[in-house]
């Protein structure tokens, strides 16, 4: 299915407050000689995100990502959080399901996309606009 999205970039700004849910992966150990293990692994990171605003889904532009680069790998999840606004409410499993359409971190900025649909195939969600909680696994080059 080919799907597309025309309307306004959703913008959210990441304040210092939620820095402080960031998360620091610990180096990975590789078997045999450890001066092979990537450096990169060892500054690794998550971060948890509330979205503020209900969404249908769309493109989601994060500003104020202190430190991000362009060249950064980021992996995104998405999920209908079960308290809008409050992360450490957590996800619940309903009849949305979340995909996450594309990822381009920036610089002090990550843009990406979640489409949103129906579990019988139907885009755009053809219900009320959901809370969105994501969470973010940066790994810097």
């Amino acid at each position: 299915m080919s799907q597309s999205y025309s309307g306004e970039i959703q913008v959210a700004e990441l304040s210092p407050s939620s820095l402080l849910a960031r998360r620091e992966i610990r180096p990975l150990v590789p078997v045999g000689d450890v001066a092979d293990a990537p450096t990169a692994v060892a500054n690794a990171f998550t971060l948890p995100f509330a979205w503020p605003n209900r969404t249908k889904g769309g493109i989601f532009r994060l500003t104020n990502f202190q430190g991000i680069r362009p060249d950064w790998n980021v992996f995104v999840s998405a999920g209908e959080a079960k308290v809008l606004g409050d992360r450490t409410a957590g996800n619940l499993v309903g009849n949305a399901r979340f995909t996450v359409t594309g990822v381009a971190p920036g610089v002090n900025e990550l843009v990406f996309g979640v489409a949103i649909e129906d579990f019988n195939g139907v885009w755009p969600w053809p219900g009320g606009p959901l809370p969105l909680n994501v969470d973010f696994f940066v790994v810097p080059k």
